[in-house]
């Protein structure tokens, strides 16, 4: 994923968590990962795959493709 999409990820993911009131925590375990993992990609500093995508797609029950547009 470049750097563009990663932003564009980065993004959605927060403001998707905020507008459920979930914490990075919440989330995290939601979608199992651990939290600095999630952290991460907030901040874009993780290096995201279709993986970690959709699992954080599903634990805030959107479509994987909401996250990356």
């Amino acid at each position: 994923m470049d750097e563009k999409q990663r932003h564009i990820v980065a993004y959605a993911v927060k403001m998707n968590r905020i507008e459920r009131g979930l914490s990075i925590e919440e989330l995290a375990e939601m979608a199992g990962l651990a939290a600095v993992e999630l952290e991460a990609i907030e901040a874009e500093e993780f290096a995201l795959t279709g993986v970690h995508v959709n699992a954080i797609a599903d634990a805030l029950g959107v479509a994987n493709w909401v996250l990356m547009v």
